[in-house]
């Protein structure tokens, strides 16, 4: 399956790369959640999404 990202979140990456976060990490996440890899996601908890995000489960 091939990860198509929004353009919020590219540009929320390069934001985020600038300031010297671990985009390795994140790009583990993303990975993670798409292979629905659950011994990963147990390790790094999921969280609810926030007001703006509520509806795009």
């Amino acid at each position: 399956m091939k990860i198509k990202y929004t353009p919020s979140f590219i540009q929320s990456a390069k934001r985020y790369s600038k300031k010297n976060y671990p985009m390795d990490e994140v790009k583990k996440c993303v990975v993670a959640i798409v292979k629905n890899d659950k011994k990963f996601l147990v390790k790094h908890k999921d969280h609810s999404l926030s007001k703006m995000l509520e509806n795009y489960i």
